[in-house]
């Protein structure tokens, strides 16, 4: 069984389509599988935990809040 997935992308990533993410997203929506999604339009490829003067850079917090939630923790 496919666990809950957080999945970030940038839309200006030269590596790596936008458009791989977004077939994970329709296939796991299909399958009715949790899915939480972010799309950031700059941050190119493996931007880590920044920058933080970007908004790609709240991802880190997106996700500490996404596990709280899927792990029954209280915010």
């Amino acid at each position: 069984q496919t666990p809950p997935i957080f999945l970030v992308h940038s839309l200006d990533d030269k590596a790596v389509p936008v458009e791989n993410s977004l077939i994970m997203m329709r296939a796991l929506q299909a399958a009715k599988r949790p899915l939480e999604v972010h799309l950031f339009e700059e941050g190119g490829h493996g931007f880590g935990t920044g920058p933080k003067d970007k908004p790609c850079g709240q991802w880190p917090a997106l996700f500490a809040a996404w596990l709280d939630r899927h792990l029954g923790r209280k915010g």
